[in-house]
């Protein structure tokens, strides 16, 4: 007989915070349609005449890279503080400083500056957390483990759903042939508004969720938090499985619009629908698929199925040139990586206690900024050598995850 579980009202407040989060993925999901053919597309207006392909393939990587970077740094900064200030404060910060961060990209792309572009990136990953704190005001109302991950569930089908409309509005608004108002720096500017509506809807809608206590604020013990990680031994397992799923699926889903472009010659369009179609399977995997596991498959086990086939997928999508296959392997990739990023961060807030959480929850946004950070680097140099080449690597890291997982349940 299934488990039947009724929606309490603590958490019925976490429903204004997932159009946040679906609002906010949906100007994250502006990025690949635009960029991509900015720089991989022939000259890049952004660089000098003389740039080489591979010069090209760097500054690409680290224009996506800046991003993620900086959000290693400021996810866990931002999550302790919200342990002090509460989640409401924090989340309003993250959404001010991304309609920043677009607003100067935007200007850096109108005005051909690379300088101002990264800048607008730097600016965007620092202030990168809403996605934790989302997490964190999960964690505060949720009663147990499985009611979390079908909380987790939902929070990726919110981030789908931005995802859906966030690249098919990006392929709309930067193709110069519907309208010669639109250019590749239009997406961003309507990533500004974006913003400014998640700010006055989070202000109106959203119930703060952690009440805060007399904690004192310790940024030196937020700069040590990486470490306490280590002394965890729970905690590193878990932390180093998380680490590989996220390199595999950045892998997977920073380097495929590369490798449709170079393999099928897919343009503006067709990866705007790309990326779109990752957002609905996504949206499948979290939405869908994950809050029944939840209700009937024990959180670790999910974990390491969904992994397999995560890892599986993202090794079938460059196995040949075949547009069919890489579909197929595509939707087993979105559909498990959904279901394995739940569960893990299941597994996550479980080894620490409710005081912690903002904290535990900044770790993964920081663990999530290191691995797109470095696949977003390593990802121009590994195009260099075969457009196929950052999948396999990525499957390699799904395979390793996998073990770590098997490890943490024997």
């Amino acid at each position: 007989m299934k488990k039947r579980m009724h929606v309490s009202h603590s958490e019925r407040a976490l429903l204004p915070l997932f159009l946040v989060v679906l609002i906010d993925s949906m100007g994250f999901g502006f990025l690949f349609p635009v960029l991509t053919p900015l720089f991989l597309h022939g000259h890049s207006p952004l660089l000098p005449d003389h740039t080489s392909m591979a010069m090209t393939h760097f500054y690409y990587g680290l224009v996506v890279a800046m991003y993620p970077l900086f959000m290693f740094f400021g996810a866990p900064l931002l999550g302790d503080i919200s342990d002090a200030w509460g989640r409401k404060r924090v989340l309003l910060i993250c959404l001010m400083g991304t309609g920043l961060g677009y607003l100067i990209c935007a200007v850096g792309i109108t005005s051909a500056s690379l300088i101002l572009l990264i800048l607008g990136r730097v600016i965007g990953g620092v202030t990168a957390a809403t996605l934790p704190m989302a997490q964190a005001a999960v964690a505060d109302v949720s009663r147990d483990a499985a009611r979390q991950a079908k909380a987790m569930g939902w929070m990726m089908f919110a981030i789908a759903g931005g995802q859906v409309l966030g690249p098919f509005l990006a392929g709309l608004l930067s193709e110069k042939a519907l309208s010669s108002f639109f250019t590749n720096a239009t997406p961003f500017y309507f990533a500004v508004g974006l913003a400014l509506l998640n700010i006055l809807w989070l202000m109106w809608a959203f119930d703060e969720t952690y009440r805060v206590d007399a904690k004192k604020l310790d940024l030196l013990k937020t700069l040590r938090s990486y470490k306490h990680v280590v002394e965890n031994k729970k905690l590193l397992l878990v932390t180093l499985a998380f680490l590989c799923m996220q390199f595999d699926w950045s892998f997977f889903s920073q380097s495929s619009p590369a490798y449709l472009q170079k393999s099928f010659e897919y343009g503006h369009f067709e990866l705007g629908m790309f990326s779109s179609s990752l957002g609905l399977l996504i949206a499948i995997g979290g939405g869908f698929l994950t809050p029944r596991l939840a209700m009937n498959v024990a959180p670790r086990k999910a974990a390491i199925i969904s992994m397999l086939v995560l890892a599986i997928g993202t090794i079938l999508s460059v196995s040949a040139p075949n547009q069919t296959i890489f579909w197929i392997a595509t939707a087993l990739c979105a559909v498990s990586a959904a279901v394995a990023f739940s569960f893990i961060i299941t597994l996550f807030s479980g080894v620490v206690d409710k005081t912690k959480q903002g904290w535990v929850m900044g770790i993964s946004g920081a663990v999530i900024a290191f691995a797109w950070a470095v696949t977003a680097l390593f990802s121009g140099i590994l195009l260099s050598l075969g457009s196929a080449a950052p999948n396999l690597l990525g499957g390699v890291f799904g395979v390793i995850g996998f073990g770590l997982l098997l490890k943490r349940s024997t």
